[in-house]
């Protein structure tokens, strides 16, 4: 058999001896890679039967071309030839079925883990995302709360950002209107995740800013029936509100459009100030009354009413006990000091239960060391870890709407002011129920 092959290749056909081989190693890759359910030995019967035709079809077309003499039998050559060849190749398509059955595992594992890490990777979310500080530098990109998407109304929101630029209500240092402008700017290097609480926000609620309540700068009393019917069309659409203020006289006009869509409410509300006066200089609508407005007009649900960090100095003990004669909780700074606020927040949360709650936070009811952009500074404030305490310890309350008011930046020039009230909204939204 070596000399058929030997005279083959020295008759110049080692070119066909080639192509052969390419022929039978077609073959043995065609029957390793049918159907499963052929047994391996039927497999090798037809690869067999097959090298055998080719191998009698290559002499026969020697013969042809006259490189062979024709008396020489082309099917005895041929299995001369396969005799040669066929426990070879008959071995290696054995191996080869064995690798591809293995290799077919191997797939097989393979695209369970590519499907698997399909299913779980992190996919282009369906909710607003704030812009990254790795796709734009963070003094650039839009100029809304933490750089979100913006959108002209509340529609399919689950909660908002607003603006409410006034300061016709102070009594005092002025400068408030530019308060939102100024906690979007600051709002900048807040990133979407809560590392403190583990709050993702952005993951599984659909949030922007929806911009600024056109209000009248010449009339105060047009200017709060304009935040009304505001924030009555953003209740509407089921978005909770997070207002950017402004003086505190708009938190009245929002607790009335609160209460005509889901009647009166508990109230936290964190200041400096009680907020409660019937009249400043003969006026009903200011800064230091919107609570007492609320009150009147039924927004509130009274024994749910808590005021924390209230001091300074005032005209009379009314100023502080008129609120404690409606039944609502007092919390004076001074009881503040010294402490966690923790506990006292579980308190108020197992008081609350599951009543609708607005979260009004005044930014003056910080200490100046703290917040000393603001219209009416009181000494012995609040630290800002309490100020956290407090909003982290609104979380898993039936939360209505928020406010932060009273950031005025022209009395910090370093924008700390307006920065930690941009935080402090931030943690408010966290709060929310998701």
């Amino acid at each position: 058999m070596d000399a058929v092959f030997l005279a083959l290749i020295f008759c110049g056909y080692d070119h066909s001896l080639r192509h052969l081989t390419k022929e039978m190693w077609r073959t043995a890759m065609s029957l390793a890679l049918t159907g499963a359910e052929r047994s391996i030995g039927q497999r090798y019967n037809d690869l067999g039967q097959r090298l055998a035709q080719q191998l009698g079809d290559l002499v026969s077309d020697l013969q042809q071309r006259g490189e062979v003499r024709a008396d020489i039998d082309p099917i005895l050559i041929a299995k001369m030839l396969f005799n040669n060849f066929t426990a070879m190749y008959i071995a290696f398509a054995k191996y080869l079925v064995m690798y591809l059955e293995t290799l077919k595992t191997k797939v097989a594992g393979q695209m369970a883990l590519i499907s698997n890490l399909i299913e779980n990777a992190p996919q282009m979310s369906k909710y607003n995302q704030p812009l990254s500080g790795n796709e734009m530098i963070r003094t650039g990109g839009p100029a809304t709360f933490m750089r979100l998407p913006s959108q002209p109304t509340a529609q399919g929101l689950d909660a908002c950002f607003i603006g409410i630029p006034m300061d016709i209500g102070t009594s005092n240092r002025p400068g408030a209107r530019l308060g939102p402008r100024q906690i979007r700017d600051e709002s900048r290097m807040l990133r979407p995740y809560n590392m403190a609480t583990g709050a993702a926000p952005f993951a599984n609620m659909q949030v922007a800013d929806i911009g600024d309540v056109p209000i009248n700068t010449f009339d105060l009393k047009k200017s709060v029936d304009i935040i009304t019917d505001f924030y009555a069309d953003i209740l509407t659409h089921g978005t909770i509100p997070l207002t950017l203020g402004g003086d505190h006289t708009l938190t009245w006009p929002i607790l009335r459009a609160i209460r005509e869509k889901l009647g009166p409410v508990a109230l936290v509300h964190v200041d400096a100030h009680a907020d409660v006066n019937d009249e400043m200089f003969g006026e009903k609508v200011a800064h230091g009354c919107p609570f007492r407005r609320a009150w009147e007009d039924g927004c509130l649900i009274n024994e749910k009413v808590y005021q924390i960090g209230l001091r300074g100095t005032g005209y009379s003990p009314d100023d502080f006990d008129w609120g404690r004669q409606q039944g609502w909780t007092v919390i004076p700074a001074e009881e503040c000091w010294y402490k966690s606020l923790a506990p006292l927040m579980s308190e108020i949360r197992r008081q609350i239960g599951d009543a609708p709650v607005y979260l009004s936070f005044d930014i003056d009811s910080l200490d100046p060391a703290y917040a000393p952009g603001t219209g009416t500074v009181e000494v012995g404030g609040l630290t800002s870890t309490q100020a956290l305490e407090i909003i982290r310890g609104m979380a898993g309350l039936n939360v209505v709407g928020c406010d932060l008011v009273e950031v005025s930046p022209p009395y910090d020039p370093t924008g700390n002011t307006a920065l930690i009230g941009a935080n402090f909204l931030y943690e408010m939204l966290c709060a929310l129920r998701q």
